[in-house]
């Protein structure tokens, strides 16, 4: 969820990043059978934290098999369509390439019983996520995997514009992190905070030198116009990202192959 899908922030509980999927109400997944732990839905920590009340869950991307009831064969997935889906193809997007998911993230505790947002928490854009593409499914013209068809971007109700559909599927195994599986989520680093300390804007960002070209500017789609700003910290510097930010795409480089290994030092959760 952002400030524009959903109204609210993600929590971080504990070590745990809990990506909240935003509302659909053409999805036939229900945020009551989302569960936190074995008392606690998704639904209603929503509704502790917020006050909201949500029915149906855009859950994507699908990246924990324990989520829900999965068919045989479940592997993790992300779908994309439209503008965005549009852009991932001209710029090459492709298997075996990298998708590293972030989102709007506050701390949260418990009070009383119930969740709260802690009033001076950690309050950033921050990666929870990650998904190594090992196939992709053109939706407009292939039918979904039988396991798949629960997903949100599979459902007959789902519509979509001149952009088009796709199912981008997880390897199997990640080549990032020997051992741990092609997609996941990360529990909490300080290494996956992508806002800049101290900042009161969730968009300024701070960004490894890697990201940045000989003349300073950045190399992510959408952001290839900015320059770096001063240096924050050794080795780091400030952008600020595009809003609203999704699709950042990069030509991997030494320093950022480097970089994503050694984030949440390297012990992403399965």
């Amino acid at each position: 969820m952002d400030s524009g899908s959903g109204g609210m922030a993600s929590p971080i509980l504990g070590d745990r990043l809990l990506s909240l999927p935003i509302p659909d109400n053409r999805s036939d997944i229900r945020y009551s059978a989302l569960m936190v732990d074995q008392r606690t839905s998704y639904g209603a920590l929503i509704s502790q934290l917020s006050g909201k009340r949500m029915r149906f869950a855009h859950l994507d991307p699908d990246l924990v098999e324990e989520d829900l009831d999965r068919h045989p064969g479940w592997r993790p997935t992300f779908g994309q369509t439209g503008a965005a889906l549009s852009h991932l193809r001209s710029e090459g997007v492709g298997v075996g390439d990298l998708f590293l998911f972030f989102g709007w993230f506050r701390e949260a505790e418990k009070d009383r019983g119930k969740w709260t947002y802690k009033p001076k928490g950690l309050n950033a854009h921050i990666l929870f996520g990650y998904l190594e593409i090992g196939q992709i499914v053109d939706l407009d013209h292939e039918e979904p995997p039988e396991w798949a068809r629960n997903h949100p971007h599979c459902q007959p109700t789902f519509t979509w514009n001149s952009g088009g559909n796709a199912l981008f599927i997880a390897e199997e195994k990640s080549s990032f992190w020997p051992g741990k599986p092609g997609a996941g989520i990360f529990p909490f680093d300080e290494s996956l905070i992508l806002t800049t300390a101290g900042s009161s804007r969730r968009s300024d960002w701070e960004l490894p030198a890697c990201f940045f070209n000989e003349d300073d500017s950045c190399k992510l789609s959408y952001h290839r116009h900015k320059q770096a700003g001063s240096a924050i910290k050794a080795g780091h510097y400030g952008v600020k990202a595009a809003n609203r930010g999704q699709e950042f795409v990069g030509e991997m480089n030494e320093g950022m192959v480097e970089w994503v290994r050694k984030l949440a030092s390297s012990h992403p959760k399965e």
